[in-house]
């Protein structure tokens, strides 16, 4: 447990961080416990959300955005990152060999 006197919460890496701006100048207090949870709440469910924008962008390049509910894990990670595993033969086949 992390005793706590302001309105400051643990960040995604551990640090120690104002969940609102000011957070540090604002007691906690029993009085105001249910806002703090409230806001700590909202601040680590929207913590990356800038982060979270700018992935999604960057694989809209790849797949259209409406689709992306329409693949299952494997199959948006197989149109991503290609297939898993490649056979010999099939490297073989398409390889230039320069001949």
């Amino acid at each position: 447990m992390i005793p706590l006197d302001s309105f400051v919460g643990q960040s995604a890496d551990g640090k120690m961080v104002p969940i609102i701006p000011g957070g540090n100048s604002i007691p906690l207090t029993f009085s105001n416990r249910k806002e703090y949870v409230a806001r700590a709440i909202e601040y680590r469910l929207h913590e990356i959300d800038r982060q979270v924008a700018v992935v999604r962008e960057g694989m809209s390049w790849i797949v259209p955005v409406p689709l992306l509910s329409l693949l299952t894990a494997k199959q948006l990670e197989q149109m991503v990152c290609g297939m898993p595993e490649i056979s010999v033969d099939v490297l073989k086949k398409h390889m230039f060999l320069g001949h």
